[in-house]
């Protein structure tokens, strides 16, 4: 007969590795639900504190008066704003995507082979960004000396002049009965610049009428 000796020997070796585990997984399982169940309301405390930040501010100091009770030193509120423009940048970058659109749209609708600045201010009033942006016009005086006059219509517009000679004005789209701009003192070019979605440049001819071809 085979002696069990050893088979016994053996059998008693796993049975030790299984009691040793089996305690060590008891004491992690009471562990846990020490954790979870009794010590909850700590670590939620913890939790708080961690998300929260505390700021001390000191209390506000009273005015100091001289003998007259003037004010020498007093409190005075200051407020910053600040723009994090990281998460601007979509939008940013879906208004530029939109502007450019816009500027190519408006490019092709007057896309002719003699327009006249009078057609494109009427095609542009029509456009709400154009109307809340304008149209800013400028060119070269012939005479230094003297003004530039713009005027729309019977509507006279404001020119500002540069001493090296050069003239800007506005155009804010508002009442305009009359699109047909007469210039006065300009070299005969004007410069036009479409809320600022592009330029062109217009050229005076013999009928007094400015068009995009010279």
């Amino acid at each position: 007969m085979k002696s069990n000796k050893g088979f016994h020997s053996e059998n008693r070796r796993f049975h030790f590795f299984r009691i040793t585990y089996s305690i060590l997984f008891l004491i992690l399982m009471i562990f846990l639900i020490n954790l979870q169940f009794f010590e909850k309301e700590k670590f939620e405390d913890k939790e708080r504190i961690q998300g929260q930040r505390r700021i001390l501010r000191p209390g506000a100091r009273g005015d100091v008066l001289d003998r007259n009770d003037r004010i020498l030193i007093a409190n005075k509120a200051q407020f910053s704003a600040v723009i994090h423009l990281d998460t601007l940048k979509s939008e940013i970058w879906e208004k530029k995507v939109s502007l450019k659109k816009l500027a190519f749209q408006i490019r092709d609708e007057l896309a002719k082979s003699n327009l006249s600045l009078n057609e494109l201010f009427k095609h542009c009033i029509n456009k709400p960004h154009i109307q809340s942006r304008g149209i800013m016009l400028s060119g070269k005086k012939i005479n230094k000396k003297k003004r530039t006059k713009l005027f729309l219509g019977n509507q006279r517009l404001t020119v500002n002049e540069n001493e090296n000679g050069t003239w800007s004005s506005e155009i804010i789209y508002r009442e305009i009965p009359d699109f047909t701009l007469r210039c006065v003192n300009n070299d005969g070019k004007i410069k036009v610049n479409v809320a600022g979605l592009f330029e062109t440049n217009f050229f005076l001819h013999d009928n007094d009428q400015f068009y995009a071809n010279n």
